[in-house]
């Protein structure tokens, strides 16, 4: 049996409200340990169980009492121990305002349903009846539900911890005390989740390249925005904000698992790499604001880069825009074969200069996610070829110390052989 914090008859319908996973695990709601015990639903109704047993997130808070936490927080001068620290609790649990927290609520539950899917009072009973399908569209305003099933808006749910948004954010200071960087790439990581979800009419948005779509541009639109907040209230963007490597030449760990960095210097430059599959999209998707979103990416760069903090929220506030015109080209689902093979192709073209860690990282994940997508528009497993490229492209890039921007363009060379015609 999986361990249930309360189970019971809901609790009275409050909209706003946060009432807990044990709320969802019932065995005929979301706790039946197999999935499919109604195969009418468009839910596998194991959810529950595969989050409790085989997601990180549901083990999020426990991370908060490792040594490696406990160590980061003295390191910053918490007068409190991570697990009671909000700065860390607002990303490794789901730290609603105790107004709000209903009765079978609990703080060391850690990332829970309602993190991504958003507070289920007023929607938890309702969202069982036979015509929720129907009246779905109107509980995302009324209700409090996140509508997950379209990947813009779960992006912008997870890149608020992955990333940062106003309200949070893993800074400079926490980075140097140990905390480990914050990367995301909304298909790959989508990918390496336990899966608690059925494909359906309603969600095919996030297959066939829709994830790593939507996730770019959102990428975009939501750092562009944080680096304007940050210009507005400092002056200065958040030095989290930009390439370790730029400063940091050489990264890594000790025998003990703590980082370490020898040698600096040279000039800050923004981390674009979570963005830097948006000028490839709009080459396929907005081919007539190509040019506008290249242009805007590199000036929002440069000016942060060279410190125009004046300059640089206005930038920061063109790029947004032009995000959010490249997503509305992506929101109609999947991405099509022809615009699949033609992503594939420019992100497989020959490297020019010398890609950062990150940008190499990036750019494997969002290989990976086309080479799935081409798999599945042609209703065939990837070539074993293929396979064993990106094996070893992945290979250059098990760490950041390792990473050899030469090896890296041989790599991606190799996968776009193994591919055959684009």
């Amino acid at each position: 049996m999986v361990p249930v914090r309360a189970v019971g008859a809901a609790e009275p319908a409050i909209v706003g409200q946060y009432v807990g996973p044990g709320s969802c695990a019932a065995q005929n709601c979301h706790g039946s340990i197999r999935p499919g015990i109604n195969s009418k639903t468009t839910a596998l109704q194991n959810e529950y169980v595969t989050w409790h047993n085989g997601d990180r997130h549901a083990k999020a808070y426990d991370v908060l009492k490792e040594p490696r936490s406990i160590a980061i927080a003295r390191r910053l001068g918490m007068p409190a121990a991570p697990s009671a620290s909000p700065k860390c609790l607002d990303c490794h649990t789901t730290n609603v305002p105790k107004e709000v927290r209903g009765a079978k609520f609990g703080i060391e539950d850690g990332v829970t349903c309602e993190s991504c899917h958003g507070p289920a009072g007023g929607w938890l009973a309702r969202h069982t009846q036979e015509r929720w399908t129907a009246a779905r569209p109107n509980a995302v305003d009324r209700l409090g539900l996140v509508d997950t099933t379209r990947p813009e808006v779960a992006a912008r749910a997870c890149m608020g911890c992955h990333y940062g948004n106003a309200e949070k954010v893993v800074d400079h200071a926490m980075l140097a005390a140990g905390h480990p960087p914050l990367v995301f790439e909304l298909d790959t990581f989508g990918a390496n989740m336990e899966v608690h979800w059925k494909r359906h009419a309603g969600n095919e948005a996030w297959f066939r390249g829709g994830a790593w779509a939507a996730g770019q541009a959102v990428a975009l639109r939501e750092a562009a925005a944080q680096l304007g907040r940050q210009r507005s209230a400092t002056g200065w963007p958040e030095f989290s904000r930009y390439d370790c490597y730029a400063c940091h030449h050489d990264i890594g760990r000790d025998r003990e698992g703590n980082w370490t960095v020898r040698g600096t210097g040279g000039i800050p430059q923004v981390d674009g790499s979570r963005w830097s599959g948006v000028p490839v999209l709009a080459g396929v998707v907005a081919p007539t604001q190509d040019r506008q979103v290249r242009e805007a990416i590199a000036r929002l760069e440069m000016l942060v880069a060279e410190g125009q903090g004046a300059e640089a929220a206005p930038a920061a506030s063109d790029a947004s825009v032009l995000a959010e015109s490249v997503l509305r080209e992506t929101r109609a689902g999947a991405l099509d074969r022809k615009e699949i093979e033609s992503v594939l192709a420019t992100l497989t073209s020959p490297v020019s200069g010398t890609p950062t860690f990150r940008d190499a990282q990036q750019k494997a994940w969002g290989i990976d996610a086309m080479v799935a997508a081409r798999a599945a528009a042609n209703g065939s497993p990837a070539d074993a070829r293929v396979g064993e490229a990106i094996a070893r492209m992945f290979a250059g890039l098990e760490t950041a110390r390792g990473y050899d921007p030469a090896r890296f363009r041989k790599d991606v060379a190799g996968v776009r052989t193994a591919l055959g015609r684009l």
